[in-house]
């Protein structure tokens, strides 16, 4: 390309990227979108448009987009190492997602480590989780700290669930009552370390602190309050449970299931925890709870141990009714 050539194209190009930086500033990531195409369609090989355009479709949620932006153009995109494992993780590519994180030659950077950690928990790697979790913990100190807290103590519980053989090392300072978050969390560490009357304690402890910062938003009303605490009340209903208290366990799960919560995966623990409750009292309900815990659309928010369960309830639900075929 001869200079003079070149010239007019950066004359182009100048009021464009004044155009993006402006965008940017300003988070209007649509228009900004638009101008990063209108960069490329003068010049396809911008580096720094292909790359605000990945963080632009990212910022629009259009993660499939990003990612076949980042795959398309390896050259320019070979330093957006986060961003890509980013879409991966958000398209539930979750083994890419690792293998793009773990196959990084350097040393990882903060927000790649974060992620990282979030990966190795959806892949139910949870010791190496805690570990990085607890390595993070120690190495920052920053308005991020509760959040990094709350999901180290959630591997800690989940590990301790599924392998309760494990010995998983607790430290005293570890099990946090700052946020309902951590508060929750610790909760399940409790739970399932067998210690009920602890967990419960803590359980209302959470219930009440997610109430109180609702109520304090001001703008929810009390089914939508419910919804939100779903989650806290379900556990709070198992804890019950294991302490023979089910009377009070089956109004709490009914309670939630009324309440239709977002979240499949309550849902799904809601409807197999009442169906163990029921046992052969009352099969037309059993059922028809085992099937909402074993619908197709829950199976992704699951983690093994808890299809394992709902799989085990699904075969004593078809002895109960002899549907069993030997």
């Amino acid at each position: 390309m001869t200079s003079e050539k070149q010239e007019k194209i950066d004359e182009q190009l100048r009021p464009l990227y004044a155009e993006l930086q402006k965008h940017g500033q300003t988070q209007d990531w649509d228009r900004a979108l638009k101008v990063t195409k209108k960069i490329l369609g003068i010049s396809s090989n911008e580096k720094k448009a292909t790359q605000c355009k990945i963080i632009c479709l990212m910022q629009l949620d259009k993660f499939d987009e990003a990612l076949t932006t980042i795959v398309k153009n390896t050259a320019d995109t070979a330093d957006l190492i986060f961003e890509r494992a980013y879409c991966e993780y958000r398209l539930n590519r979750i083994e890419d997602a690792f293998n793009t994180l773990k196959n990084v030659e350097r040393e990882l950077e903060e927000r790649e480590q974060e992620l990282f950690a979030q990966v190795l928990f959806k892949l139910e790697k949870y010791a190496e989780c805690v570990e990085s979790y607890r390595s993070l913990l120690k190495t920052n100190e920053d308005e991020y700290q509760s959040t990094r807290q709350a999901n180290f103590i959630a591997a800690l519980a989940t590990w301790k669930l599924i392998d309760p053989s494990a010995k998983v090392k607790i430290e005293s300072n570890e099990l946090s009552d700052e946020t309902y978050d951590t508060t929750y969390n610790s909760a399940c560490v409790l739970l399932t370390s067998g210690q009920y009357a602890e967990a419960e304690s803590k359980l209302r402890k959470a219930d009440a602190q997610c109430r109180r910062e609702l109520e304090e938003e001001g703008d929810m009303a009390e089914d939508e309050i419910s919804r939100e605490t779903a989650n806290i009340r379900v556990q709070l209903a198992y804890c019950l449970q294991q302490q023979d208290k089910n009377v009070e366990a089956l109004t709490l799960y009914n309670d939630v299931l009324k309440s239709k919560p977002s979240d499949l995966a309550v849902i799904a623990v809601a409807s197999n925890n009442l169906a163990v409750l029921n046992r052969d009292q009352n099969l037309f309900d059993s059922r028809k709870r085992i099937k909402t815990a074993s619908a197709p659309e829950t199976e992704p928010k699951l983690n093994a141990f808890q299809k394992k369960v709902v799989q085990v309830n699904e075969a004593l639900l078809a002895i109960y009714t002899g549907q069993v075929c030997i």
